[in-house]
C-alpha cells in the first residue's frame, strides 16, 4: 500500500473550515479515493435538516411522530421503509446533491481518470438510505477493516460491467451528506483503492483477516493520518479518522479500506444521508429500479442489498425482551405488520408483509412496497423525467 505521510501536511485545526473547488475535489477522488466536499451553508442545512426530518413524520408506514422516534432497529440507524427512499422531499434533496455537487465533482474526476474519452462517462445516482443516529438508539456493531465490494455472486446480480473507456470497470461510490450540527468523522485508510482485492470481488462485503490487518499495518497507518490535511478537501482528527463537517459530502470509492467503530452516539438524533454513484459508460440502470418506481417498493442499495429493518441478531432480542417485541405494534400501522412467534410461542410484530403474502421480504427482513401495504399515493408517483433521472445520465451533456 502507498505510504501518503508524504502526501499530507500536519494541521492543528482538523475541525476548522478550508476552502477548495469542486475540480480539486476531483484530483483527491483520483489520489485519495476519497473526497468531502461543501454541499449546503448552514441556513440550508438548518432547512434540509427540519424538511427531512419532517418528511420522517410523514411516512405512511408509521403511527408515532417526533425525533426520537427510532423507526429502524440497531444502532448504525439506516432506515429501510419504502416511503424514505420514494418520499417527494427526499427525492428533491438527492436530486439537488447530485446536480449541484456530485456532478461537478465526478466530472473533474473523469477528466482526469479518462483522458479522451471522459466524454462518454455517465453518472448514474443510486438509491441509499437516510440515517438517524443517537445514543437511545444504541451503538452501531464495530465492523473490522472491510471493503464494500458490489456483491453480484451474493445477491444473484450481474456482474459489475466493464464499460468504462479502456474497457475499465464500473466505478461504485459510497458516501452522505452530514445534516447535522455537529462533525461526523469516516475511519478509512486514504489511497487504499488502489489495492487490488484479490479473490473478494463479487462478495458484497470483503472483511479483512486479523493475521492481513497486522501485516498490513492498518491499525499503524490510521495512527500515521492522525492531525493531517490531505490534498485539497481532506483533513484528519487526533485519531486518524477524516473530518466530515456539517453541510459537507463525503464521497468515497467503494474499493477504499475502511471500517465502522461502535462507541457513544450523539445525545440527540444526528441526521446523514447516505449516496450511491456509479461512473460508466452504460446507459442502463445497475438494479432494475422500474420495479421499485413503479409500486413504491424497497431498493437495492449500492452493496447489491435490499436493506433490512432489523438484523438477524434481534431475533434473540425478540426472545428475550418485551420492549422489543413491542416496537413494531408501538411504531407501525398494522397493514405494515408481519406477526411472529419466539420459539416459545410468544406472538410478536415486526414490520413486512402482512399475512406472508411477500415471503421473500419476510425472510430476508425487509417492508414490502408501499403499494402492497395500501399506502401508494399520487404524491408518491415518479414523473417521466424523475424516472429518467435514476438512469445513467451524462457527465458532459
Amino acid at each position: 500500500m502507498t505510504d501518503l505521510v508524504d502526501a499530507a501536511e500536519e494541521t492543528s485545526d482538523s475541525d476548522g473550515e478550508w476552502e477548495y473547488s469542486l475540480d480539486e475535489a476531483g484530483e483527491d477522488l483520483l489520489s485519495f479515493g476519497a473526497a468531502v466536499v461543501p454541499a449546503l451553508d448552514e441556513v440550508a442545512r438548518e432547512h434540509w435538516n427540519r424538511r427531512l426530518f419532517d418528511a420522517m413524520d410523514d411516512f405512511p408506514e408509521y403511527r408515532v411522530r417526533g425525533r426520537t422516534v427510532q423507526r429502524v432497529l440497531g444502532g448504525f440507524g439506516a432506515l429501510g421503509n419504502p416511503s424514505s427512499f420514494h418520499h417527494p422531499d427526499v427525492r428533491v434533496f438527492r436530486r439537488m446533491r447530485k446536480k449541484l455537487t456530485f456532478r461537478p465533482v465526478m466530472a473533474s474526476f473523469a477528466r482526469l481518470a479518462f483522458g479522451g474519452g471522459h466524454r462518454e462517462v455517465r453518472l448514474e445516482s443510486l438509491f441509499d438510505r437516510l440515517c438517524v443516529r443517537c445514543e437511545a438508539f444504541h451503538r452501531p456493531v464495530a465492523e473490522a477493516w472491510h471493503r464494500d465490494i458490489y456483491g453480484a455472486d451474493k445477491y444473484a446480480l450481474r456482474p459489475l460491467p466493464s464499460s468504462l473507456p479502456g474497457g475499465e470497470k464500473d466505478l461504485l461510490y459510497g458516501g452522505w451528506t452530514n445534516l447535522d450540527a455537529r462533525v461526523q468523522k469516516f475511519v478509512c485508510l486514504l489511497g487504499t483503492h488502489t489495492e487490488r482485492a484479490e479473490g473478494r470481488e463479487g462478495s458484497g462485503f470483503s472483511e479483512f483477516s486479523k493475521e492481513e490487518i497486522a501485516s498490513l499495518r492498518f491499525h499503524e497507518r490510521l495512527a500515521e493520518q492522525a492531525g493531517r490535511a490531505y490534498g485539497h478537501t481532506l483533513r484528519t482528527d487526533e485519531r486518524g479518522h477524516v473530518v466530515v463537517p456539517p453541510g459537507h459530502s463525503l464521497l468515497f470509492q467503494q474499493q477504499l479500506v475502511h471500517s465502522v467503530v461502535s462507541g457513544a452516539q450523539p445525545d440527540t438524533p444526528a441526521l446523514r444521508v447516505f449516496h450511491g454513484l456509479r461512473l460508466t459508460c452504460e446507459t442502463t440502470p445497475l438494479f432494475d429500479v422500474a420495479r421499485c418506481i413503479d409500486n413504491g417498493g424497497v431498493p437495492r442499495i449500492p452493496s447489491g442489498q435490499i436493506p433490512p429493518m432489523f438484523s438477524s441478531n434481534h431475533y434473540q432480542f425478540f426472545a428475550s425482551h418485551e420492549g422489543y417485541r413491542s416496537w413494531g405494534e408501538r411504531t407501525f400501522r398494522p397493514q405494515c405488520l408481519f406477526a411472529r412467534s419466539t420459539k416459545a410461542g410468544v406472538a410478536y410484530f415486526t414490520p413486512g408483509s402482512a399475512g406472508d403474502r411477500d415471503r421473500a421480504a419476510n425472510r430476508g427482513r425487509y417492508m414490502p412496497s408501499l403499494s402492497e401495504m395500501g399506502l401508494w399515493e399520487d404524491r408518491f408517483r415518479y414523473s417521466e423525467r424523475e424516472a429518467r433521472a435514476m438512469h445513467p445520465q451524462p457527465l458532459f451533456p
